[in-house]
C-alpha cells in the first residue's frame, strides 16, 4: 500500500485529494479511476456512480458505529481504513444492486485492473460488491491518437450531438450517415448513447479541455499543422492545438 506521505490515515487534507464523481481520491487513484469511468461509460453508455471516497477520521467512526450497532455494513476500524487513504471506492447504481448480476459489475471484473483498481469487497468476511480498492499498477496512455480508443459517441442528453473521440482529440460529427459509418468501424456496432455524467467522464479521461468540446461544437480549432480554422464543416480540435482557447 502506498500512503501519502506526512498525513495519516483519516487525516489527509482534500486540497491533497482530486475531486472525481463528488468524492476524493488520492491523486493517482483519482487519475486511473477518471480512466476507468470514461472508459465504462464508453462500453456500456452510463455512468459508473460513485457513493464513497475518502473518509476522514470521524466520518470512518460514524460508519463503524453504524456497523456496530447493526445499522451500517461492514466498516473498518477507524485508522485502518483504506477509505482513510484514498484509494477506496464504494460503487452504487448497478454496482451496488443488483450488484455481481449486472452488466457493470461483470464490466469491472473484466477491465478495472487495467486501471489498478481492483475487488477488494469480495474477501470481506460479507462480501461487498461495491467497494473496490486503488493498487498503485496504472500508467496513464502517453502520446498521439491511438485507434483503439476511438468511440463514436452520442451526447443523448444534450440534443443528440455526436463525437468521435480519441486520446486527445474529439471530432464534432455532422454528417449523419458518416458518424454511423465511423460508428461501424471503431465501435464494432451503433453510436454509443451517453447521459451528460457519461460524456463528462469520456471528456476527461481521454483529456480533452472543455474548451475543445465548445471548439468542436463551434466547427473551430487548429490544423496539425497549427493553422488556426473556422468552418461549417467537420473539425478536428486537437488539445495541444487548442491552447485553451
Amino acid at each position: 500500500m502506498i500512503e501519502l506521505p506526512t498525513y495519516s490515515n483519516g487525516q489527509i487534507p482534500t486540497s491533497e485529494l482530486t475531486n472525481v464523481g463528488g468524492s476524493y481520491f488520492r491523486n493517482d487513484a483519482a487519475v486511473a479511476l477518471t480512466a476507468m469511468r470514461g472508459a465504462y461509460a464508453a462500453a456500456l453508455g452510463r455512468t459508473l456512480i460513485i457513493n464513497d471516497g475518502y473518509r476522514d477520521l470521524a466520518g470512518q467512526w460514524d460508519a463503524w458505529n453504524a456497523y456496530q450497532n447493526g445499522t451500517g455494513n461492514l466498516a473498518a476500524y477507524p485508522g485502518t481504513s483504506n477509505h482513510g487513504w484514498a484509494i477506496a471506492a464504494d460503487f452504487g447504481g448497478e454496482i451496488y444492486s443488483p450488484g455481481r448480476s449486472s452488466a457493470g459489475h461483470v464490466w469491472l471484473r473484466n477491465n478495472a485492473a487495467n486501471y489498478g483498481w481492483w475487488w477488494a469487497g469480495a474477501n470481506f468476511s460479507q462480501v461487498e460488491s461495491w467497494h473496490w480498492e486503488f493498487n498503485g499498477n496504472y500508467t496513464p496512455p502517453a502520446g498521439r491518437k491511438k485507434d483503439d480508443q476511438m468511440r463514436v459517441i452520442r451526447w443523448a442528453t444534450n440534443g443528440g450531438q455526436v463525437f468521435t473521440v480519441g486520446q486527445e482529440f474529439i471530432k464534432y460529427e455532422t454528417n449523419p450517415g458518416q458518424a454511423q459509418t465511423m460508428a461501424s468501424i471503431l465501435n464494432g456496432g451503433p453510436i454509443i448513447d451517453v447521459n451528460h455524467e457519461g460524456f463528462n467522464a469520456i471528456q476527461l479521461s481521454m483529456g480533452i479541455p472543455w474548451s475543445g468540446v465548445v471548439m468542436a461544437t463551434q466547427g473551430k480549432g487548429y490544423t496539425p499543422d497549427g493553422v488556426r480554422v473556422t468552418t461549417s464543416g467537420n473539425i478536428w480540435s486537437r488539445v495541444m492545438e487548442i491552447k485553451n482557447k
